[in-house]
């Protein structure tokens, strides 16, 4: 069964936990928290990617996650007004806390999307 989009959020908030973090390099990695995946990764794209690869997310819940992602680029280039080509964080445990709270909103949006619904 495949992953909804809350569901996927919630799978890379759980990667980017402390005790899934790997340092290397003054870099941070993630494991896949689930050990399915003997992977590993940097960014949330990364975890994205693996998630679609594996057939554990539809081509729909990819794109609207990427999409959300860009989104964020977008506005936080806008706010720096200069060109930049990384990710929405800094890969440091910084950074990891950063994006768990980035899914963490992404999860609250989605949620209160679906109650407006019914």
């Amino acid at each position: 069964m495949k992953l909804t989009e809350i569901q996927a959020w919630e799978f890379i908030r759980e990667a980017f936990r402390d005790k899934n973090l790997i340092e290397c390099v003054g870099s941070v990695y993630v494991r896949y928290p689930d050990g399915e995946d003997h992977n590993w990764a940097y960014g949330m794209c990364d975890v994205i990617l693996q998630l679609r690869k594996s057939g554990r997310i539809s081509a729909k819940v990819e794109k609207s996650m990427r999409n959300k992602i860009e989104a964020a680029l977008d506005e936080k280039f806008a706010k720096h007004r200069k060109p930049d080509y990384s990710f929405l964080f800094n890969d440091t445990r910084y950074g990891a806390r950063k994006r768990r709270e980035f899914c963490t909103k992404m999860i609250k949006d989605l949620t209160d999307q679906k109650q407006l619904v019914y």
